[in-house]
Formats: structure tokens, sequence, C-alpha cells
């Protein structure tokens, strides 16, 4: 079942060949509805109507569907055909100059230190 999810780009890996998709790229973002960080895979990204191409730091909606067969639990697939741009609150003002405020205010309550990391890493592996 998908759901409709606007995601703040955050991460947009170089295309990548793929014998099962074609040319890929994998997308980490924020999602703001889920309020943590996600995985959205496969993305032909170039396959996409120009006018639905985005960048980092964009805010995008997409119907998603949560990626069954990925042991990680963060990993989402995407309807190529929902996905389109919604703004680019976190992108900055127009200008070459980043709004980095924008962007640590969403992202460094997400962040934490290398041990805390291993702890949610094992209690994710012993579930």
């Amino acid at each position: 079942m998908s759901v409709r999810r606007r995601i703040v780009v955050t991460v947009k890996t170089y295309p990548n060949p793929s014998t099962t998709y074609e040319e890929t790229v994998c997308i980490a973002g924020y999602d703001l509805d889920l309020q943590q960080f996600v995985r959205l895979y496969p993305v032909r990204f170039r396959d996409l109507p120009y006018p639905r191409w985005f960048k980092k730091w964009e805010v995008i909606e997409a119907d998603v569907t949560k990626k069954a067969a990925d042991p990680r639990g963060d990993t989402y697939t995407p309807d190529p055909a929902t996905i389109s741009k919604v703004d680019g609150y976190y992108k900055g003002n127009g200008s070459r100059r980043a709004d980095w405020s924008r962007r640590d205010a969403l992202v460094l309550p997400l962040a934490s230190t290398l041990e805390n990391l291993a702890i949610q890493a094992d209690r994710f592996e012993g579930s």
C-alpha cells in the first residue's frame, strides 16, 4: 500500500547502472511526516520528466511503498509518476548562499554520537 510523503532531499547519489532497474539513483532524505530519515530506492532520475527533477534540499512529494525485501527499515520505493517538487524552503533564498540555519534545525536534533548509533544498531539486529 502506498502513502503520500513529503521528503526533504538530503543526499542524491550519482546515477548507477543496474541490471534490474537500468540506471538508478538512491535518495536519502528527511520525511517531514514521519520525522525521520528515509531512503528512496530505486529512483530512475533521468527518466523523470525534466519539470520533476529535483535538487538536494528541495522538498518533494511522492507516493511511496515500504520496500519489504530490504532489511533496512527505512527504505521506500517511490512511484515515479507521483514525484513532484513542493518547494525549496531548505535550499535557501535563491542566492548561491545556502540557509544552513534551516537545515541545522531540521537535521541536528537527529544527530547522534557514534556510541548511540552502535546501541541502536544492536537493538535493530536483535529485533
